[in-house]
């Protein structure tokens, strides 16, 4: 989150007074999640596929690596947050990101297996500020998930529905940067 607030304090920097967004994709999500939370100056976040909730993508991250049952890395994320340092409970990105008072862009996939779908529902329902679009489903048995084997349609909108999610997402830019605007006489 660090390296992300600098880039952000670089941006303002290099563009003072237009707006910054910043856009997270999986564990990007994350990070600038925690950016803002500490304070990084943001006219808005844009979210696509987060991770939110850093246990269940743990477990579901060693399932998609070693096909063993996502139960058994619970162990291992608990001592990862509990002796390592990852994020859990009120530091993991979805209790942060539930705090945050900015504009929200959650782009989501109904079905991806890492960053799931209740999880992304569970922020929105806790924060007014988020928006969240659940993009259309992507049939499992599609070739162009072939190549991603149990990642399946993680992070996988904007391949299957570029014109959707970029209309998303400029839609979202435009009504947050169209409130923030004084109104003209």
């Amino acid at each position: 989150s660090a390296d992300a607030r600098a880039a952000i304090d670089w941006a303002r920097r290099k563009v003072p007074g237009l707006p910054v967004f910043a856009m997270g994709i999986s564990m990007g999500g994350a990070t600038i999640i925690h950016a803002a939370s500490e304070g990084a100056a943001l006219s808005g976040l844009v979210l696509l596929d987060p991770l939110l909730d850093t246990a269940d993508v743990f477990a579901r991250g060693g399932w998609i690596q070693s096909g063993l049952p996502p139960a058994l890395f619970a162990p291992s994320a608990w001592a990862a947050m509990r002796f390592h340092g990852f994020p859990g409970g009120e530091q993991q990105a979805l209790d942060r990101a539930a705090a945050l008072k900015l504009p929200i862009l959650l782009l989501q996939d109904p079905d991806d297996p890492v960053t799931r779908l209740p999880v992304s529902e569970d922020l929105a329902r806790r924060n007014d500020n988020v928006s969240l679009w659940i993009a259309p489903p992507i049939d499992p048995g599609d070739e162009r998930l072939a190549f991603k084997g149990r990642w399946g349609s993680h992070v996988a909108a904007f391949q299957f529905f570029p014109a959707q999610t970029v209309g998303q997402i400029s839609s979202f830019i435009d009504r947050v940067t169209a409130a923030a605007k004084p109104p003209t006489l």
